[in-house]
């Protein structure tokens, strides 16, 4: 009976811990969490040029920093717009509530495009930076 216990518990471990991933295949890559952000940057099938879409629950307020470091498109659903297209509120919101350093950091890749859209940004109890960029110009120098 023990050993059975020990079983299941690995089993529903296993399930329960594989639920925080990068899902979908080439070019379409999906984060259902914050924290997904970066195992899907950090996954090598993800490349240069592909897309990271967030579900519309990975609101969050990342207690580390998220490092991109490839020409991706990273986007949430879609925001509602005001009469002058600009955005009144989106389905993701990241808060800050990190002490230091930067909350979002996107190393560019030279002579391609780094894309970030529909996620909104908001102050929380943080003194980071919100988002930083770095990089090579588009030549590569």
């Amino acid at each position: 009976m023990t050993r059975l216990i020990k079983i299941l518990a690995l089993v529903v471990g296993c399930c329960v811990s594989a639920g925080a991933a990068c899902g979908g295949s080439a070019p379409s890559w999906t984060a259902a969490a914050w924290s997904d952000v970066q195992l899907c940057n950090d996954n090598a099938s993800v490349l240069s040029g592909h897309t990271i879409t967030l579900g519309a629950g990975a609101s969050a307020s990342p207690s580390t920093q998220t490092t991109i470091t490839k020409a991706v498109t990273l986007t949430g659903p879609t925001c509602t717009v005001d009469g002058n297209d600009r955005a009144t509120s989106c389905p993701v919101v990241i808060t800050n509530n990190l002490s230091a350093g930067t909350l979002l950091l996107v190393t560019t890749v030279a002579g391609l495009t780094t894309r970030i859209s529909n996620i909104e940004f908001v102050t929380g109890t943080g003194a980071a930076q919100f988002l930083a960029f770095d990089g090579s110009n588009t030549n590569g120098s």
